[in-house]
């Protein structure tokens, strides 16, 4: 089995994704860290989302042997509760919790097991070129009316990211509102409810040719009312490789800084993905 591996930051000033490789069993993911609300910051300059990505990777790249993924994203989760207690988070208000999405294979003999939250994205690409589609961007429910409320803000003549960020602000802690509820998507936060909004899957390993699993970082951008086409994106990835592709992709974000041509939140968010060739 052959990897590629890639990880960038955006214009935040740390990196929150992290990748998992680890270093004996055949265990990889990505994890994309989800910030409070309300800024939290330690002593060390590191955000929650930080702190929650890089728990989650930790602990995943230390555990001695592979049992069912549920059990490990149970404990990973309660990890991120501990340690926010102890920074004296108040746990009892959604906007103040640290939370992450994670992507997470593990590579069997005749099948491969995945789980999935947020909007990390997990695909399988076969020796036919076919590409299936694992998971699905949870968060996409919620961010399809927060990005129709953006373009609603350019229509109105707001053209610069501050003034579109602000005007969505209202929306943004509402959204926040719907980590791991019914009506709302899944991230891992330390609550107890986050491991009912994780996904798995089990496929068998024949005929697959390549895994790739990436943050949204690496999503290419849609212009307003394009609709992502999952399977060119991926196939650009392969062809291009995950840094020359990262390239490409941070060159057209820097095209539009304002957000505006390609409606999003960040100019550039972190990137981070992994390629299996198996």
């Amino acid at each position: 089995m052959r990897m590629e591996t890639f990880t960038s930051k955006g214009i935040g000033f740390l990196n929150e994704d992290t990748l998992i490789v680890h270093p004996t069993l055949p265990l990889f993911g990505v994890v994309d860290g989800v910030t409070s609300l309300h800024g939290f910051m330690n002593d060390r300059k590191q955000t929650g989302g930080y702190l929650a990505s890089t728990t989650i990777a930790r602990y995943f790249t230390q555990i001695h042997r592979l049992i069912p993924l549920q059990e490990h994203i149970s404990t990973a989760n309660l990890l991120i509760r501990l340690h926010m207690q102890e920074a004296g988070i108040d746990l009892s208000s959604k906007q103040n919790l640290w939370g992450a999405a994670v992507g997470i294979v593990t590579i069997e003999k005749n099948g491969i097991s995945y789980a999935q939250t947020g909007d990390c994205m997990i695909f399988a690409v076969y020796e036919n070129d076919n590409v299936r589609i694992l998971t699905r961007p949870q968060v996409e429910v919620v961010e399809e009316r927060t990005l129709q409320k953006w373009c609603e803000g350019i229509e109105n003549g707001l053209l610069s990211r501050t003034e579109l960020s602000l005007f969505i602000r209202d929306l943004m802690i509402q959204n926040r509102e719907l980590q791991n509820e019914p009506h709302g998507y899944g991230v891992l936060n330390g609550e107890k409810q986050a491991i009912e909004y994780v996904e798995y899957g089990r496929i068998n390993r024949a005929g697959v040719k390549h895994v790739v699993i990436i943050t949204d970082g690496l999503f290419w951008p849609l212009a307003n009312q394009e609709k992502q086409d999952w399977s060119r994106m991926v196939h650009k990835i392969i062809e291009m490789g995950l840094e020359n592709y990262a390239k490409a992709l941070t060159k057209l974000e820097g095209s539009d800084p304002e957000c505006v041509k390609y409606p999003r939140f960040k100019t550039s968010d972190d990137k981070t993905g992994i390629i299996l060739t198996l």
